[in-house]
């Protein structure tokens, strides 16, 4: 007789036996206590626990388990199923269960076929040897399950689909192309990130619209908005960023086409929120070349700003952002990407001293410390010492009056 609870504890016996410790361990069992088994001891439906001694009894008449009854209710209390481990190969072929070892190999050879369609250079590659490393001593390779063949796989395809982006790709398309399905990256977004962030630790703590931004998938078509004295041509035609108030949204696509004409601000600043970006061409209009990141920049940002260092390369460049963990990371990711001279603006110790922020909390302290060893935030050590060490988490952009780099 085939019953729902005693197929669940045979699963339970496999489960502990492919856990076990010991590969010479020979007692594998479990107890049928009530608060793990409260079915089994309903009172006012007694089929269950009926229907559950029988087919345990038929697996004894097998040789598959041992039984152990409570004292005195032999043939109606269970309190111990042991499996006997000879008869392991029968139970597998009757759960339709694949033993763990041939999961495991299953696995690996999904894994070694997607790593090497990764580019040679990729960072994703190290992070595949150490799961690959982790299956072959028979350990845990999350966020891959072994029993997920179909999620293993679309992982892996989604990794190599981030591997090879060259530009920014809308998040449905990006499912749509690479898994068929365009909103099945929605699915998978928790366990990419988790395969993401051991190729990038620096990016652990990013909220996920900075995370996929960084990634180059977004979720929306963007334009990048300017704001100041900057000329370009664009398929023949000339224009002048000035004469749009108070900015000009120009479409991604256009970044790849324009070329750059004349940049006459005295300055590039790029300011991370929106309403802080707007306060400050109100307050200085026309002072710089403006431009509004709008969180953590993505690709096609990070090209326009490279565009315009080199065709200005001594001009000053600022940034202004929230002083918090995910601030500083904008301040190191456009250091790495774009110019290392990128100079912090009121994110500085001045700045904390006049201001209150929001206090620090556990995840928040771990994730600032980490800052500590970013070889491009050596000039921001002092600041996040400070913060360590006052408790602050943030102080956001909006709570502070926009300051002109001009004026120092």
């Amino acid at each position: 007789m085939k019953t729902k609870l005693a197929d669940k504890i045979l699963h339970q016996l496999i489960d502990s036996y492919e856990r076990r410790a010991d590969p010479q361990a020979r007692r594998i069992s479990v107890k049928l206590a009530k608060a793990d088994f409260p079915e089994y001891y309903n009172e006012e439906d007694a089929s269950v626990k009926r229907d559950t001694n029988t087919s345990l009894k038929e697996w004894a008449s097998q040789n598959w388990v041992a039984l152990e009854w409570v004292r005195h209710e032999k043939d109606n209390l269970l309190k111990e199923v042991t499996l006997q481990i000879e008869a392991i190969d029968a139970i597998y072929a009757y759960l339709k269960r694949s033993p763990k070892t041939i999961l495991q190999s299953q696995l690996t050879d999904l894994i070694t076929r997607y790593r090497a369609r990764l580019r040679a250079e990729s960072p994703f590659r190290p992070v595949l040897d150490e799961r690959l490393a982790q299956l072959a001593n028979g350990k845990s390779s999350q966020p891959f399950d072994i029993n997920k063949r179909l999620d293993n796989e679309d992982l892996l395809k989604a990794l190599v689909g981030l591997d090879w982006l060259e530009s920014d790709e809308l998040e449905r398309k990006f499912s749509a192309r690479v898994l068929g399905d365009s909103k099945r990256l929605i699915e998978l977004k928790s366990s990419l990130k988790r395969l993401v962030i051991k190729a990038y630790p620096e990016w652990e703590g990013l909220e996920d619209k900075a995370f996929w931004s960084a990634m180059q998938i977004v979720a929306n078509p963007s334009h990048i908005y300017v704001h100041g004295r900057l000329r370009f041509c664009l398929q023949g035609v000339e224009v002048d960023t000035a004469i749009f108030s108070p900015d000009l949204g120009l479409p991604i696509e256009a970044i790849s086409q324009m070329d750059i004409v004349a940049l006459e601000a005295r300055y590039l600043l790029t300011i991370e929120n929106r309403t802080s970006f707007y306060d400050y061409v109100k307050a200085f209009p026309h002072d710089g070349l403006i431009l509004y990141l709008g969180g953590f920049p993505n690709h096609a940002r990070r090209q326009f700003l490279k565009r315009l260092v080199e065709f200005a390369p001594t001009k000053p460049f600022y940034h202004w952002g929230d002083l918090d963990y995910g601030g500083l990371q904008i301040l190191a990711h456009l250091r790495r990407e774009v110019q290392p001279q990128i100079i912090p603006l009121q994110m500085d110790l001045e700045t904390l001293e006049r201001h209150a922020g929001e206090t620090l909390d556990s995840p928040s302290r771990a994730n600032l410390a980490r800052l500590l060893k970013n070889d491009l935030l050596r000039d921001m050590v002092g600041v996040i010492e400070k913060m360590l060490a006052n408790n602050i988490k943030r102080i956001e952009q909006e709570n502070l009056a926009p300051v002109s780099p001009s004026a120092s």
